[in-house]
């Protein structure tokens, strides 16, 4: 009976049952473990956050202290006498008062020992009265600090070195019973005995201690050479107080060592309180009894393993041909049978298998067939669509494109119908001034030389409406191009030869980069030189004399298009980001004498050409142009794929 029992699955998995509770003996002793180190890193939180928010208060009265001892000598009716009789007219009366000043502020500064300098300031910033006689007379330097006391309102500084030491500066206006305050009490607070105050923190375990400001900079610490010198804003705790919150937290400190730390926040005087203790130390406590539950749950491990190793030989063979059969039919193998091993649990699982796999295999069979002529189906509705999807895709682009065209054009042509009624009503007038200008200049002059002056300046201006109004009719309403085969490397020869002499007279140097036998454009010879020949001339003015110019001209394949692109670079100035969606608007310049029209009429151009302009540009350093237009057929270079 007893035998029957142990062959049968509920004897076998009796004995992994009993297995089974050595091991949750072992898993209890382990939470028993992490609930003991759960306590006490409670405790030792709590032990860490009582001592930061303890050193807080001490901290921030010791400060208030120090405000209030500014304070009440701010409203001293003495000081504030002395301070008027300092400021009056009687030049022996004002000395007497500022001894008695000075007197009464060494008096203060010896009694607490808490101030490295206190002096008296007028409203306009300078010094009156000072225990360090030496700053008497001198205008404050921290523009804050004047700034305030000019408006008369509190102010307290940053933490700073003085020398060897640490000090801030604690400024309280004086506010008489009537009129506007005279001037101040500044105090220059010795921060030693807040040093002495976080030195003197004892932790337990013994940990570190130091204070922040509000950029994440150490500005106390035992050790002096690190003061100021360290930013320490990357420490997830400082990261924390330096936006204002208070708490405790496990993170890595400055020397990446994990340790526990607490962190407090002092919103009135912007600083941050640290407490940090290495969690090696913290843990010290059940580092041994960790030592001993790992040895004895290694132990248990061991004897459940060779446990269940003995057990699983019985019960895991079948199961294993099971499942490797299981795993067949996931894959997709239906022509699996098992040979039924044994009249247990397992035999009859097994007979049942068998009939499943042939139960799948006939089903399987008929899916098969049901797939196959509807993924044809499919295919062929996914191909129709995506023709469709292409198709309408780019009828789209299309009708987009020439909307765009339709309504610029639009446009230009109400602008150039007018232009050409302005152009005409202009010209008539400029004309006939014109020929004045030449008559009088040609006969006796008027108000002799300075006459002649000023009808040839009359002149110019009228050359420069002109020139205005041309350039404007031309943007407005461009001529008909006259398109022809050039060759866009003898373009960029020709620009070069008419600009010859001002690159010459700035002592340019040019690079010229064109490409042997670059594919031939289609296009107005003349209107696509006028375009590279103000790009050229954009750049030598912006050159600075013995700069350097870039000339390209390159071939680009895209999308099975061939296009030239024709570019300049200069090293000038560049444009600066906030011109630059403005810089083919018309009118728009930074030249003290131009129209603002050229790079508009440009791109006017090279669009009326089926092309595109472009630019980059780096202030200070370099801007470079890219005309874009569309070459004659040429095939595409073949690639290797």
């Amino acid at each position: 009976m007893l035998r029957r029992f142990a062959r049968s699955i509920q004897g076998k998995l009796v004995g992994l049952y009993l297995l089974l509770i050595v091991l949750s003996l072992s898993t209890l002793t382990y939470l028993l473990y992490r609930s003991t180190q759960a306590s006490l890193l409670t405790s030792a939180k709590a032990s860490l956050e009582g001592a930061t928010l303890n050193k807080t208060e001490t901290i921030s009265s010791w400060m208030q202290e120090r405000e209030h001892d500014v304070e009440v000598l701010s409203k001293n009716g003495m000081v504030m006498a002395h301070l008027s009789r300092l400021l009056g007219d009687e030049p022996e009366g004002g000395s007497r008062s500022r001894d008695a000043l000075r007197a009464l502020l060494r008096l203060v500064r010896d009694q607490y020992g808490a101030y490295h300098r206190l002096s008296v300031v007028t409203r306009d910033g300078r010094v009156a009265a000072s225990t360090d006689s030496s700053m008497e007379g001198r205008a404050l330097a921290d523009p804050r600090l004047l700034a305030s006391v000019r408006r008369g309102q509190p102010f307290t500084s940053e933490v700073h070195r003085r020398g060897d030491a640490l000090a801030l500066e604690i400024a309280v206006p004086m506010e008489p019973a009537t009129g506007p305050s005279p001037g101040a009490v500044l105090a220059e607070v010795d921060m030693g005995a807040i040093n002495q105050m976080i030195n003197s923190m004892q932790l337990l375990p013994p940990g570190e201690v130091y204070l922040v400001d509000r950029r994440g900079v150490l500005i106390t610490h035992h050790d002096p050479r690190r003061v100021f010198r360290e930013d320490l804003s990357r420490i997830h705790g400082v990261r924390q107080v330096i936006r204002g919150r208070s708490g405790v937290g496990e993170y890595a400190s400055h020397r990446g060592v994990p340790v526990l730390g607490a962190y407090r926040w002092m919103p009135r005087w912007r600083w941050g309180l640290m407490a940090e203790v290495e969690q090696s130390k913290a843990f010290a406590v059940i580092s041994k009894a960790r030592r001993e539950l790992l040895l004895i749950a290694g132990l248990v491990s061991v004897v459940a393993i060779l446990g269940i190793l003995l057990i699983a030989r019985q019960i895991v063979r079948p199961l294993t041909g099971l499942t490797r059969a299981a795993q067949a039919i996931a894959s997709g193998k239906l022509d699996q049978h098992l040979e039924i091993a044994g009249h247990d649990e397992i035999g009859y699982l097994t007979e049942c298998f068998n009939k499943m796999a042939e139960s799948l295999a006939e089903s399987r069979s008929a899916l098969d067939e049901r797939i196959e002529h509807a993924t044809l189906r499919l295919a062929r509705k996914n191909e129709e669509l995506a023709r469709i999807n292409e198709e309408l895709q780019a009828a789209n682009q299309e009708l987009e494109r020439q909307r765009a065209m339709v309504a610029q054009s639009a446009r230009l042509a109400a602008m150039g119908e007018m232009a050409a009624g302005i152009a005409h009503e202009i010209n008539n007038p400029l004309t006939t001034m014109k020929n004045l200008v030449h008559s009088l200049s040609g006969g006796p002059p008027l108000g002799g030389e300075v006459g002649r002056k000023d009808l040839a300046i009359i002149e110019e201006e009228i050359d420069k409406i002109n020139r205005l109004v041309v350039n404007f009719l031309r943007y407005a309403r461009p001529p008909k191009a006259k398109k022809a085969a050039l060759d866009p490397a003898a373009l960029v020869d020709k620009t070069l030869e008419l600009l010859e002499p001002q690159i010459r007279q700035r002592r340019l140097r040019i690079d010229r980069q064109v490409e042997d036998r670059p594919p031939r454009l289609v296009g107005d010879r003349e209107q696509l030189g006028q375009v590279y020949l103000n790009l050229l001339l954009n750049a030598v003015q912006a050159s600075p004399e013995e700069g350097a110019i870039e000339l390209f001209v390159r071939t680009v394949f895209a999308n099975g298009r061939c296009r030239v692109e024709l570019g300049v670079t200069d090293h000038g100035s560049g444009i600066e980001p906030g011109d630059r969606a403005r810089v083919f608007k018309p009118f728009f310049t930074t030249k003290a004498k131009g129209s603002g029209l050229g790079l508009a009429i440009s791109q006017r151009i090279v669009q009326d050409h089926g092309g595109e302009i472009s630019f980059s540009s780096a202030p200070g350093a370099q801007t470079t142009f890219v005309i874009s237009l569309d070459a004659e057929e040429r095939d595409e270079p073949a690639t290797d794929r």
